[in-house]
């Protein structure tokens, strides 16, 4: 099942953007499949290499995502495609609030499928260039080889694609994000991985509940428990595999663009793998079902003796 996110951006307008009525006919008309609702990229800013994806919506506002490909920093966009078909867009930083960071403007046009333009703010003293070639449509699908995770600190192994990234690792948490810059906006997108206490004593995490022996699942996307009055909460799945108790569920989960925006609801598949010792959460937030089925099936303990 793929997942899919019901967007409600937030009405951001710079006053040194374009207005949207400066989007022309001529352009809706012209631009031709460069004006698809979502788009994908690969090229440079500057002597950085990134992958880039925005939204365009009718009017001609633009939403969206890049990050560097050696280190996987995201950076947000937001911006207006005027007449003549011409672009004016605004990097955001993701992961800082720092308020006295200037501005970064592209401005550029977007011809059969390659994007060229420059780079500037208040403190550059030299403009910078931006030139991008337009890719196929990128998803977290979890497509073509895939490697396994070991870790003599971690009480399970398994296989994720060799593509992904982990992008922390420590004692007690692994997170695993794909290289779609779509999914790369949004806090929390990826399989993420928290090691917890002792299986038997575990009654409550993420969305799961035991109550008198039974797992349930939460369908809310507010957090909270089943134990809560009026608690929207269903039977968990709970399976056996390789000598660990499986518990899965699914449910919305709020979802925010980097610097904490909310931007509506996705879906969340989430798993409990229940060892002798310890117990493992997994959540997995704008990855396709199957590629987070794989990685659960691929899983196996490590017996303490090996740690």
């Amino acid at each position: 099942m793929t997942k899919r996110i019901l967007f409600v951006f937030p009405l951001v307008l710079f006053s040194v953007l374009l207005s949207p009525k400066a989007f022309g006919q001529s352009c809706r008309m012209n631009i031709g499949s460069d004006g698809d609702p979502e788009v994908w990229f690969e090229g440079m800013v500057d002597d950085s290499p990134v992958r880039v994806y925005w939204s365009m919506e009718p009017d001609g506002k633009l939403t969206g995502g890049l990050y560097d490909l050696k280190n996987w920093s995201p950076i947000l966009l937001d911006g207006l495609r005027g007449v003549n078909c011409n672009f004016r867009i605004a990097e955001k930083a993701g992961t800082t609030s720092d308020k006295s960071r200037p501005v970064v403007f592209w401005e550029g046009t977007l011809r059969n499928g390659a994007f060229e333009g420059t780079r500037s703010s208040s403190r550059m003293q030299q403009p910078g260039t931006v030139r991008l070639q337009r890719i196929p449509a990128m998803d977290c699908n979890g497509k073509g080889k895939w490697i396994r995770f070991t870790d003599s600190r971690f009480p399970i192994s398994f296989e994720y694609p060799e593509i992904w990234r982990i992008v922390q690792t420590t004692e007690n948490n692994i997170r695993l994000i794909c290289p779609d810059p779509r999914a790369m906006q949004f806090e929390g997108a990826g399989v993420t991985i928290d090691l917890l206490g002792g299986a038997n004593e575990l009654t409550q995490t993420g969305r799961f509940t035991k109550s008198h022996g039974t797992w349930l699942v939460l369908g809310s996307d507010i957090a909270g428990s089943c134990d809560s009055p009026g608690a929207l909460c269903t039977d968990a799945t709970v399976l056996r595999q390789d000598g660990m108790t499986v518990v899965h569920g699914s449910g919305p989960t709020r979802v925010f663009r980097s610097g904490h925006t909310y931007e509506g609801v996705g879906e969340e598949e989430a798993y409990i793998l229940l060892l002798k010792d310890r117990s493992v959460y997994v959540s997995s937030v704008l990855v396709k079902e199957t590629a987070t089925m794989r990685i659960i099936r691929s899983a196996k303990p490590i017996s303490p003796e090996k740690r």
